[in-house]
């Protein structure tokens, strides 16, 4: 064989390799091995490494007609081993009724690749579970109410304890562990076994709401529903130790087609009278966002514990809100910190409760804090008002409220700091006394006077709510070095001693009102401030 034959022969060898190499498919890579580690390690706290992390079992692994009843199969697989973690691998599962949780048992979804911060609009876990969607019928009896509106709970909500869900996608489901809010009796009952060291991380919800158990009404179409104004998307109550952490409640419409509906024909009372509207809609994200224990509040951490939970903390999450409120919850040392709020700024809302278009309040308000000894900082947040069907604001129709403490069932503000928010409504502490409160390094810029509920973009008021509303006790109160804009600062009690108000400044371009109208107003330390008009009114006691 001559070089010329050689070269052609070679050359054909290498066209046909080179070919084989094109037309050859590449091997999927292998997914990756399960997770064993802590994904929350770098919170530093110490309770989330008590979960079993390492010791888990694949949903892949096991068989059964529907995810259902592999999940059960998977769930007393890892029960019997004494808790751990039961794992999704990327994928789609879809489930048809609610998935109750046994003690010690986390379900853990894939890693997210790229972007894991919740408060990034692009976050989405590669696990997902699908839950039924709810088909509207607007006639006779309607779509069942059971036929829908399913979540993660647990199996035993007063007993269960030590649970959790991590990096999982929920659509149409909601995460529940524990007694709703109307439930505060059974929790108090059960407090000493109540769940405790429950986690919820890195979780995005869509579609995420429960029904009103109570409409429709007697006078109302059978086939009425509406979302409960009180059960949140991630409600937890526990005994003590709670993580809810980088998780994504975003507009329900975000990343799908919204699946709000309208209800034409929908019964209301106004004015007195039966009336029949078409313009009512349904809409998914007319809940709260996050509860922990939030509810009525009263006594102190020793004669009513169940009511100043330790243990609580509540980060980097972003929750969006057609209406109520974003954040809730009471506890002893809680900590609400990094989250992301906004309320769509022209939510329609002609019915607050699905029953009337009377004065209400929708609870528009970013967080609100009960019990003692909490944190909020570092949080970021707009909130709207909804609009009445006249299309004009009402202050009643949504209290709209930045970050606040309300007196309600409540107890005092005690040891507790407000640091480095910065928002669109006023800081409300509102007719509570007050013995140690730190309010520094927030910007407040309110809208118009009316949207801020006529007070101030920092407002302490110790006035009682009803009765004869005498002044409350205000003490080591510290008001520094914040900005304001729209209306200034507010703070009304009696001095008992340690109030400083120094260093804040009014971002406006008219001074700001900085009024101090207290038992005592004298001897209040107002100082440095730029920008406001500075006014001291002494009450008597």
């Amino acid at each position: 064989m001559n070089r010329q034959m050689i070269r052609i022969v070679g050359m054909g060898v290498l066209i046909l390799t080179a070919a084989t190499a094109i037309a050859a498919p590449k091997k999927p890579e292998p997914p990756p091995p399960p997770p064993t580690n802590n994904p929350v390690a770098r919170y530093s706290i110490p309770w989330t490494e008590q979960a079993k992390w390492a010791q888990l079992v694949v949903i892949t692994n096991y068989s059964g007609k529907s995810w259902d009843e592999k999940f059960e199969a998977a769930q007393a697989d890892i029960v019997k081993k004494g808790g751990g973690v039961v794992y999704f691998p990327v994928g789609v599962y879809e489930f048809g009724d609610t998935i109750k949780l046994e003690s010690h048992v986390i379900i853990r979804g894939a890693t997210p690749k790229g972007i894991r911060t919740a408060r990034d609009g692009e976050f989405k876990p590669p696990a997902r579970f699908d839950f039924p969607k709810f088909e509207p019928n607007c006639k006779g009896k309607g779509t069942p109410k059971d036929s829908a509106f399913k979540g993660i709970e647990l199996k035993e909500p007063n007993e269960t304890t030590h649970c959790g869900v991590v990096n999982i996608d929920l659509r149409h489901g909601h995460i529940r562990f524990g007694c709703d809010v109307y439930q505060g009796a059974q929790f108090k009952e059960n407090f000493k076994t109540y769940g405790r060291n429950h986690i919820v991380y890195g979780c995005r919800l869509t579609h995420a709401a429960i029904l009103d158990p109570r409409l429709p009404k007697e006078w109302q179409e059978p086939w009425q529903r509406w979302t409960h104004r009180h059960n949140a998307a991630i409600d937890i109550r526990a005994a003590e130790n709670v993580l809810v952490a980088n998780n994504s409640i975003p507009e329900s419409g975000y990343h799908d087609k919204p699946n709000d509906f309208p209800m034409p024909g929908f019964k209301i009372q106004s004015g007195g009278k039966v009336v029949t509207r078409d313009d009512i809609v349904f809409r998914y994200d007319n809940r709260p966002g996050i509860y922990v224990n939030y509810g009525g509040v009263s006594g102190t951490p020793e004669t009513r514990p169940e009511c100043f939970a330790p243990g609580i903390d509540i980060r980097e999450n972003y929750i969006y809100c057609y209406g109520c409120l974003a954040i809730g919850f009471s506890g002893n040392g809680t900590y609400c910190g990094s989250n992301r709020i906004r309320y769509d700024p022209k939510s329609y809302l002609p019915v607050f409760n699905g029953e009337t278009d009377s004065h209400f309040t929708n609870n528009n308000r970013a967080i609100e804090a009960r019990g003692w000894r909490w944190t909020m900082a570092h949080n970021d947040y707009e909130v709207y008002s909804n609009t009445q069907y006249t299309g004009q604001f009402d202050g009643h129709y949504g209290d709209n409220e930045g970050l606040m403490h309300e007196s309600h069932d409540n107890v005092s503000i005690k040891d507790s700091k407000l640091l480095y928010n910065v928002g669109n409504r006023y800081l409300c502490m509102w007719r509570v006394p007050v013995d140690g409160l730190e309010i520094r390094g927030n910007i407040v810029r309110t809208a118009r006077r009316s949207q801020a509920g006529g007070q101030a973009a920092i407002t302490v008021m110790g006035r009682q709510h009803r009765g004869a509303k005498k002044p409350l006790s205000i003490k080591n109160l510290q008001i520094i070095d914040n900005i304001t804009d729209g209306t200034g600062i507010h703070v009304r009690g009696i001095n008992d001693g340690n109030i400083v108000i120094k260093g804040n400044r009014h971002a406006g371009p008219e001074p700001g009102s900085l009024s101090v109208s207290m038992v005592n107003c004298d001897d209040v330390t107002v100082g440095d401030n730029a920008n406001y008009t500075v006014t001291r009114t002494e009450h008597k006691n």
